[in-house]
């Protein structure tokens, strides 16, 4: 059996390349072309030694937010756990001072959703509240913090017993069982009707002029004048409205 030349397995490497495209022969390196290498490797450096330096800086600032949070942890952990072992203590200043706030004309009152992590019978991610009040004259300005696991009508009930006057107050039918007591007078919350109004405003055309937008500057002049501030604690406001 014969084989042609271009069939033969052991056919000469030189003769089967000798068409090669000089395209495949390596270019020498100049010395430009070095220079330029050199420049680049210099380059890639710089850019990743400030990269290194750009995610120190941020370990640094992660690592001091980190301690600045443990510190105010602990300080807030220490200062609940102070007030706790003083409330007993302190319980005469606090009904001391809702005597003065009951026996003003107004009291605000709101309340706040918290958290507490060790409540018994109870998990941390149970919602308890906070029952803010503020009032009495003005030379004797009170403002208590009353702590209760419900929101019922029966907590501004309890913490109200007694009151007679203006209560201000948001629109949460909580209130409304306190609001009903003979000598109490339910106050809205202009910042809370303005609100409403305000998203009125912001869903009508723009070239629009509507009754929310007078509403908004009416209420604006009821700041402006500050009349729903002139209370002077002794049930003057109570008075005028009578007259």
């Amino acid at each position: 059996m014969s084989f042609t030349p271009l069939q033969t397995p052991f056919f000469p490497l030189k003769k089967a390349f000798e068409e090669t495209p000089e395209m495949f022969t390596l270019p020498s390196v100049l010395p430009h072309d070095i220079a330029a290498l050199k420049t680049l490797l210099v380059a890639q450096k710089n850019a990743h030694l400030a990269v290194v330096q750009a995610m120190h800086q941020e370990a640094q600032a992660i690592r001091c937010e980190a301690h600045d949070y443990v510190i105010r942890m602990l300080e807030q952990a220490v200062l609940a756990r102070q007030r706790m072992f003083g409330a007993s203590s302190e319980q005469p200043l606090h009904n001391l001072m809702r005597d003065i706030l009951l026996d003003g004309a107004l009291i605000h009152m709101d309340e706040r959703v918290v958290q507490v992590l060790k409540e018994p019978n109870r998990a941390p991610t149970s919602n308890s509240y906070m029952w803010v009040q503020t009032g009495g004259p003005p030379d004797k300005p009170v403002v208590l913090y009353d702590y209760d696991a419900s929101r019922s009508a029966k907590v501004p009930t309890r913490l109200l017993e007694g009151f007679e006057g203006y209560l201000m107050t948001d629109g949460y039918d909580g209130y409304n069982a306190i609001a009903g007591t003979v000598g109490i007078e339910r106050l809205a919350c202009w910042a809370h009707v303005r609100r409403r109004f305000v998203e009125a405003v912001r869903v009508q055309p723009k070239s629009k002029r509507g009754r929310a937008d007078e509403a908004v500057s009416l209420i604006g002049k009821l700041y402006v004048s500050g009349w729903a501030t002139q209370i002077d604690g002794s049930g003057a406001l109570m008075a005028r409205s009578r007259r």
